[in-house]
């Protein structure tokens, strides 16, 4: 195999990532686009990491430590870092594996920090019990990356009248306090 043509390097074969078939697959639908080689063969080794993770059902700590050397040593960072991304948010991960890869995530560059905070304050809001604290922290998220999706999440959930009150003052736009608004009337009316 001249795994050079789509950017492979012999440990993705020896990481069990990619074999000969999917290779060969892959080189045939290059060829018979007629583009050259160096036309987004980034997007063949996206897929095979994206593949590769779906197809798991869990995974260890040490297939977890080959998907990053091989998305570090990547060619396309670009393309590693989304790959990355897509291991980062992965169900299959568990707690430890989540908390050890947040910090290696962040090698990725700069973009990986509103990933990692959302990320992590998503997973407690699985978990956690929702507190008036705990809201602020998500409510400061929003105004640090100027992304409302927790929030709308939160107010889908609570039935904590604190907390969807709070909208009304907490700056977070007409959108967003109408939903909190038509929350808390439904909330209320139970009562």
């Amino acid at each position: 195999m001249k795994l050079a043509k789509l950017g492979y390097t012999p440990k993705w074969i020896k990481f069990n990532f990619l074999n000969e078939t999917i290779f060969n697959e892959q080189l045939e639908e290059l060829e018979k686009s007629g583009k050259d080689e160096e036309a987004n063969i980034e997007h063949f080794r996206y897929y095979t990491f994206i593949n590769w993770l779906e197809s798991k059902k869990s995974i260890s700590d040490k297939e977890i430590e080959n998907y990053l050397l091989l998305a570090h040593e990547d060619e396309h960072q670009l393309m590693a870092g989304s790959a990355v991304r897509s291991l980062y948010l992965s169900p299959i991960l568990t707690d430890e594996q989540f908390e050890g890869l947040k910090e290696k995530l962040a090698e990725f560059g700069d973009w990986t920090k509103k990933l990692i905070v959302r990320e992590d304050l998503n997973r407690r809001l699985t978990k956690d019990e929702l507190t008036f604290e705990f809201y602020q922290e998500c409510l400061a998220y929003k105004n640090k990356f100027d992304d409302s999706r927790l929030l709308v999440t939160i107010i889908a959930q609570t039935e904590d009248e604190k907390i969807l009150n709070d909208f009304e003052t907490n700056g977070c736009g007409k959108r967003i306090r109408t939903l909190a608004s038509k929350r808390l009337k439904k909330v209320t009316s139970k009562s």
